[in-house]
């Protein structure tokens, strides 16, 4: 055996134990592009990429991530700031990831900093490069990024959590896009609505929140039970007529009443800015 066959016999050795720790070691994650040579040596598991391309996984736009969660996981994250991302393997594109927050791997995907004249939502037609917290905007391409998505998390300006939840993001994306009401399935991470799975209502201006006692669809309802004298729970209706800052009172006891959402834990204590045509600053992250 030549001494070329005998290094080549060693590095396949290497990149094989080197693969195996990694499956071992890394959690999986839903695997949202096609797969190749590579990304097959781990069945059902994270997307790997040649050992000398992963060190740089993100960083530019000729080596992106599938997401900010994906290169969070790897354990290639340099902090939060823009990375480049690829989900569906469909075009790359900057995006602005938050590393630290609640196990990081978070994309930004909306980001309302303006006053009240100036009003963002997820279906907006115009869409931006959120490439840092001071632009101001919807993120593009979010239908590639919401298909992989499976938790979204609203915070204020100085990213503190105000709701965290669990979801099916291809599934809460078609229904933000509906004209009638449609229930998507949620279960909150943490706070007073944490536990059992339950249904938002949402559509093409309600974007998120719970009506007490009101059948969506197939009998389903949205309603919490625990929280009788209020019509709208974490109600978020983004009609231009009415900019509902995430998430206004609605009859909870009023329409002009501070916010109310116990989506979290601890619970959020909402600025008086936070109402029906309010200027509070948020954001909304998936990941």
């Amino acid at each position: 055996m030549s001494v070329i066959q005998q290094e080549r016999i060693l590095f396949s050795v290497v990149l094989l134990t080197y693969v195996a720790v990694l499956c071992s070691s890394k959690p999986q994650l839903q695997v949202c592009m096609p797969l190749d040579d590579y990304q097959t040596l781990c069945s059902g598991a994270t997307p790997v990429s040649p050992p000398r391309q992963r060190a740089l996984l993100g960083s530019n736009h000729s080596n992106p991530g599938e997401s900010c969660r994906q290169i969070k996981q790897l354990g290639f994250d340099r902090g939060s700031k823009v990375y480049y991302v690829n989900p569906l393997g469909q075009g790359t594109f900057p995006v602005y990831c938050d590393m630290t927050t609640l196990g990081g791997g978070w994309t930004l995907v909306l980001n309302q900093i303006g006053d009240k004249s100036r009003y963002h939502t997820l279906t907006d037609a115009h869409c931006s490069i959120l490439d840092s917290l001071n632009k101001e905007g919807k993120q593009c391409n979010l239908n590639r990024l919401f298909r992989c998505a499976t938790e979204i998390r609203y915070t204020d300006d100085k990213l503190t959590t105000f709701l965290h939840a669990k979801l099916n993001g291809a599934e809460y994306w078609t229904a933000i896009h509906k004209t009638s009401s449609v229930p998507v399935a949620v279960q909150y991470v943490s706070g007073a609505l944490a536990g059992p799975t339950r249904y938002i209502e949402v559509r093409d201006f309600f974007h998120w929140g719970h009506r007490n006692n009101y059948p969506v669809h197939n009998r389903i309802r949205t309603g919490i039970s625990s929280y009788p004298g209020c019509k709208h729970v974490c109600w978020e209706d983004v009609r231009s007529s009415l900019k509902d800052r995430p998430f206004t009172g609605d009859h909870c006891p009023s329409a002009t009443s501070p916010s109310f959402c116990p989506a979290f834990d601890p619970t959020y204590k909402f600025p008086s800015t936070a109402t029906r045509r309010g200027s509070a600053i948020y954001r909304k992250w998936i990941r």
